[in-house]
């Protein structure tokens, strides 16, 4: 069932027309929980946190436009305009570049691709999410690696 819903989404946002313009996966950083709602003063603060199995792919449809594609800790795979979010970039250098997904009343995203000095290709990500149709308040900031940055497409 949730292959075909999946592919109903693709079909929806357009992405099964999308070339992918960056591949990264396994971010790990750190989250804040703010002690607010179900988090209390003992779970309150600064935590570890990974993505293992995460997966991160940008793509750029026929028509110009960027998506996000992740799959996260719950294994499935989600495209970011068709939950709802916003994506556009909001910088481009020679070897770096910056986007930013909006979900409206929740949760703001930002992903920035680079080739290092070395020659790696790494991605950072932060998410704030907050508001009243979030379960849970906070911050994460998260950095792993790419297989596969195209920055002649963006």
């Amino acid at each position: 069932m949730k292959i075909v819903t999946f592919i109903a989404g693709l079909l929806l946002s357009g992405i099964l027309s999308a070339s992918p313009v960056a591949q990264c996966f396994s971010p790990k950083g750190y989250t804040y929980y703010p002690e607010i709602g179900h988090i209390g003063q003992d779970s309150a603060g600064w935590k570890e946190d990974q993505i293992s199995q995460g997966k991160v792919t940008l793509v750029k449809d026929a028509d110009g436009k960027f998506d996000i594609l992740f799959i996260d800790a719950s294994e499935t795979i989600t495209s970011s305009r068709a939950d709802g979010g916003t994506v556009a970039m909001v910088s481009r250098g020679k070897g770096s570049a910056s986007f930013v997904v909006l979900y409206p009343g929740k949760t703001v995203e930002t992903y920035t691709f680079v080739e290092t000095t070395s020659g790696a290709l790494d991605f950072m990500m932060t998410t704030s999410r907050s508001g009243d149709n979030v379960v849970f308040t906070k911050a994460t900031v998260m950095v792993g690696n790419c297989s596969y940055i195209n920055f002649e497409e963006l």
